[in-house]
């Protein structure tokens, strides 16, 4: 729907741009122009300066602070008088006004943003001049602009009135269609914002919203909305929504395109966002500023295109919609840059190029965002249905494990013999601290972080409430922080150590044990300590104890670490990886 809707809006807008500036007479082509930098001289001084040949149908001299003469001359060969409009075709233009002689007197008519409270608009957006050519005379006229704050690039035609108010209005319904558009983009994403409480939609809805407030300075269509006594000031801060756009569309990328999750890209986008924000806060020469402006455009729009590249690299699902939406707006942001620095571009041959760039741009962004959406939902429901299939699972891997358990303790209470007893209990306490281990990693999610001192007080106080030893106090010292892997085999030795310590340490004795874990010289210390009687390691190996056998083979194969006992009046056991 929303393709069909830009189609027959192109085409309107086409039809409407069509001949705007047809059968016209360009006064530029066959002028001449001089520059005062003293910003001074009055036409008295001017008619006596020389001047310089200017033969193009737009002049372009960029952001300046001088003064801009340009003199040309109109001649009428008919035997009536001649009534023309001199339309300029810019509407930003501070300061522009005509001068020429009548019956030996100056005549000044000054137009311009600036100087709004001197003339009356009669509701037209561009600067114009009423000019009267007598019949068989030549007139020798002076355009004045002086413009600070905007690039001095324009087209100055003659038209009959009949044309000259067709164009104006042509071009009031062209720029109302695109501000309609715009504001119906904005609207339909801000409810989908309100909805899905998305900050890349928030982002696009600011990127929308700036994009807006500066091109109704831009194309004068702010006149209609804002007082003529505040008008200037507002137009005068339109160049600063350049940064804001670049701080809003280098948050959008960087959200749509997910890529916050690469450390030095996210490193990069969030240091130019930084120095959009700092030029906004730094510079207050206007001039700077509006020369500044542009090249941080360009600079903004090469990144990111270069992220769009990147994320096609990395096979991102939205990316080459993002690639087509950006390649639009490269082109049309590049063709408004070189108009306002004076270069030739195609605005120069189609004057809504630019406007027409932006509503291809948006349109595609809003379809690309939408496809997101419909992908989020996808993963949403995907990813609720994964979670119910794994709370099953977890459920039944815990039962089976409290099963297998059980079926242990049911074998152990019909064995009379000591050794097998002895062996199936360690067997029957793996499992346990295996189905403890499970419980505490599934219960909150924490399969991909663990908090390793939780983890260690959780194995420590289910050893003690399992054998029911009152007198023997453990004490923790978790110093350090390790992976969920390692995490685990630790557990596990602690585990059989604490078991083995409080069963068979202490005898009937009260007793200490002390599980430390820190970092020294680049490596990780597992310390066990207890003060009960010790036990030979040497002979216990040699009796083939599961549990030695355990704690040394995880110790060597899992976390590839040294072993070091001392275990012959109390127990010391560091494991060092």
């Amino acid at each position: 729907m929303i393709l069909k809707i830009f189609r027959q809006l192109f085409i309107v807008g086409i039809l409407f741009s069509s001949n705007l500036y047809s059968q016209e007479t360009s006064l530029l082509e066959n002028s001449e122009y001089f520059v005062d930098k003293t910003n001074s001289l009055k036409l008295e001084d001017i008619e006596k300066e020389r001047f310089t040949p200017h033969k193009n149908k737009i002049f372009h001299y960029g952001y300046s602070e001088d003064t801009i003469w340009i003199r040309f001359k109109i001649k009428n060969q008919k035997k009536k008088d001649l009534r023309y409009y001199l339309t300029i075709s810019s509407p930003f233009l501070e300061h522009i006004s005509l001068h020429y002689k009548r019956n030996g007197k100056n005549i000044e008519i000054i137009k311009g943003k600036k100087e709004l409270d001197k003339y009356d608009r009669k509701g037209i957006i561009h600067p114009f001049f009423h000019i009267v050519v007598n019949k068989d005379s030549e007139n020798t006229y002076y355009l004045k602009i002086h413009s600070p704050t905007t690039g001095i690039n324009f087209k100055g035609v003659l038209k009959k009135e009949k044309k000259f108010i067709e164009d104006e209005l042509k071009y009031q319904v062209i720029q109302s269609l695109f501000f309609g558009v715009m504001a119906f983009l904005l609207v339909y994403n801000l409810l989908i914002f309100i909805q899905v409480k998305e900050k890349t939609y928030l982002y696009y809805i600011l990127l929308l919203s700036t994009i807006l407030l500066h091109h109704l300075s831009f194309s004068g269509m702010s006149i209609y909305l804002i007082d003529e006594e505040y008008f200037y000031k507002y137009t005068t801060f339109t160049v600063y929504y350049v940064f804001f756009a670049n701080i809003f569309v280098l948050l959008f990328m960087r959200d749509i395109l997910e890529l916050s999750k690469y450390k030095i890209i996210n490193h990069i986008v969030n240091s130019f966002v930084l120095i959009n924000g700092i030029l906004l806060i730094v510079f207050y020469d206007t001039l700077i500023v509006n020369t500044i402006a542009p090249i941080s455009i360009v600079i903004v729009s090469l990144l990111i295109l270069s992220l769009i590249l990147f994320s096609i690299k990395k096979a991102h699902p939205v990316s080459k919609q993002i690639l087509l939406g950006w390649l639009i707006k490269l082109i049309g942001v590049l063709s408004l840059s070189f108009f306002e620095l004076g270069l030739r571009g195609p605005i120069d041959y189609f004057p809504y190029f630019f406007e027409l760039s932006l509503v291809m741009e948006f349109f595609v962004f809003s379809n690309t965002l939408a496809i997101k959406l419909g992908l989020t939902k996808k993963l949403e429901d995907r990813v609720k249905l994964q979670k119910i299939l794994a709370d099953e699972l977890q459920h039944r891997i815990k039962n089976n494990l409290q099963l297998i358990g059980f079926a242990y303790r049911g074998k152990l209470e019909s064995l009379n013999d000591p050794l097998i007893e002895d062996k199936l209990n360690e067997a029957e306490k793996i499992i346990h601290t295996m189905g403890r281990t499970y419980e505490y990693l599934y219960h909150d999610d924490k399969l991909k972080d663990i908090n390793t001192k939780e983890y260690f007080q959780s194995i420590t106080k289910s050893c003690k409430d399992r054998l029911l030893k009152k007198n023997v106090d453990l004490e923790l010292n978790i110093a350090t922080s390790l992976n969920l892997e390692k995490s685990i085999y630790c557990g596990l030795i602690v585990n059989e150590l604490i078991t083995n310590s409080i069963k068979y340490a202490f005898k009937e004795k009260s007793g200490k044990i002390k599980v430390s874990l820190y970092k020294e010289n680049n490596q990780i210390h597992l310390l066990f300590e207890d003060n009960g009687v010790g036990f030979d390691y040497e002979q216990e190996k040699r009796k083939n104890s599961f549990g030695l056998y355990f704690i040394e083979t995880l110790s060597r194969l899992k976390l590839k670490a040294t072993l070091i006992h001392n275990t012959n009046s109390k127990t010391k056991i560091n494991i060092v990886f």
